[in-house]
């Protein structure tokens, strides 16, 4: 919507269909929405997040960086909530940062500061996304894709559209996924771009095309992923690379040089930068090892994912550590542990995605298929089928279903 607050305040009401008394409620007088509208009275950022509520929109919607809409400075004050909230992110608690965040926003709207409000909403939206609440995190990066700041800048605009395919993922929107990822890569190729950026971008769209099923297509941006590496200085985002390097070294059957990337990324990722980050890696590392039948390091880095993620995990990082320790459990013949971490895993179904279930109902057809229950197993793999298509997994869907018609079609006629 263009045009400044008073016209864009003036719109809202009008299409939520609210005189200006009604939408000042029992807080501010119709004569005060009135003047708010003329531009006779400047708001505060606490009238603008009021009045945002009332009209059912976001703050940002209202404010969209128009200079004329301003309070004293920020100063001190909101300095020390930017502080806080960093602080609050670099020790794990992601809930604190993401309350602090959000005030910050307000402040910066209240103070007509668009680069403040971005840097504010994207902590917000990184500390959601933390806390595993995808949907939130979709919705934060939708309004930051859609702001002036971000379209003035191929780099912000990159990474925006990078978070954006993180949330997709996550939700298991994997279409979406892709094709955010794939608009932050081509943004990130401009001249102006940090290499860390550019990065980030070709990561994301790595992971959705993996979930996806697409592991030819995955490959080919890896050797993208792999020259962009020695331009990157920072250990943390080695050590990411050398994780997404990994991982489609594994699914190419490259085991060799798959564990030689994840010992890379074990040495740089470090637990004092990102515990969260570095919990994942072992979780996704020790899924990795056990899949290609290399089990000797799967115990230590089980135990090291725990560790982490036992302290500050979410619910879906827990989730998917329980089928990980039940893959482990069926490698090593555990079969009732391995039942058992299932169903934990599964217990939290609403905090997992579609793709996500459709491998907790592979898991469980194959221990059903070690226990001897062959109509289980079928029923499972069927469910992950149709998990795997609705994410939109297709390949996965299919593989899924062949292996569904081959179990339906080795029983006896009179069984089936």
């Amino acid at each position: 919507m263009s045009g400044s607050f008073r016209q864009r305040l003036k719109e809202l009401r009008r299409n939520a269909g609210l005189s200006q008394s009604e939408l000042g409620g029992d807080r501010y007088s119709g004569s005060y929405v009135s003047h708010l509208e003329s531009g006779r009275r400047r708001p505060t950022g606490e009238v603008i997040t009021f009045l945002a509520q009332q009209l059912k929109v976001d703050s940002a919607e209202l404010i969209d960086g128009d200079p004329a809409v301003s309070m004293d400075g920020p100063g001190a004050r909101a300095l020390e909530v930017d502080l806080a909230a960093r602080s609050a992110f670099s020790e794990g608690d992601h809930e604190g940062s993401a309350i602090l965040a959000d005030s910050l926003a307000q402040m910066a709207l209240g103070a007509g500061r668009p680069d403040m409000w971005w840097r504010a909403q994207m902590m917000h939206l990184q500390s959601v996304m933390a806390l595993g609440d995808y949907e939130r995190g979709k919705e934060l990066a939708l309004i930051l894709s859609r702001h002036e700041v971000t379209s003035s800048s191929p780099a912000l605009e990159a990474e925006v559209h990078t978070q954006l395919s993180k949330a997709h993922r996550a939700l298991s929107e994997l279409a979406e996924a892709i094709n955010s990822a794939h608009h932050a890569v081509q943004l990130a190729q401009a001249g102006s771009v940090h290499v860390g950026v550019r990065a980030s971008a070709l990561m994301a769209l790595i992971a959705a095309q993996t979930e996806a099923g697409r592991i030819d297509q995955a490959a080919r941006f890896a050797e993208n992923l792999r020259a962009v590496r020695r331009d990157i200085t920072s250990s943390q985002t080695k050590g990411m690379i050398a994780w997404a390097l990994g991982n489609i070294d594994f699914l190419t059957d490259q085991v060799d040089r798959a564990c030689e990337e994840h010992d890379r990324a074990s040495n740089w990722l470090r637990a004092e930068v990102d515990v969260r980050q570095w919990g994942r890696f072992h979780k996704a590392s020790a899924s990795m090892h056990l899949q290609a039948g290399v089990l000797e390091p799967v115990k230590r880095l089980l135990d090291s994912a725990a560790t982490a993620l036992t302290l500050v995990g979410n619910r879906h990082d827990l989730a998917e550590l329980e089928l990980t320790r039940a893959e482990h459990s069926l490698a090593r013949g555990a079969y009732a542990d391995a039942a058992r971490q299932v169903e934990l895993g599964m217990r939290v179904e609403d905090k997992l995605s579609r793709s996500h279930l459709g491998r907790a109902k592979l898991l469980r057809h194959r221990i059903q298929l070690a226990t001897g229950d062959t109509a289980g197993a079928i029923a499972s793999v069927a469910e992950a089928a149709d998990d795997f298509e609705s994410a939109g997994a297709l390949a996965r869907a299919v593989e899924a279903l062949r292996i569904h018609g081959d179990l339906v079609a080795a029983q006896p006629l009179a069984t089936r």
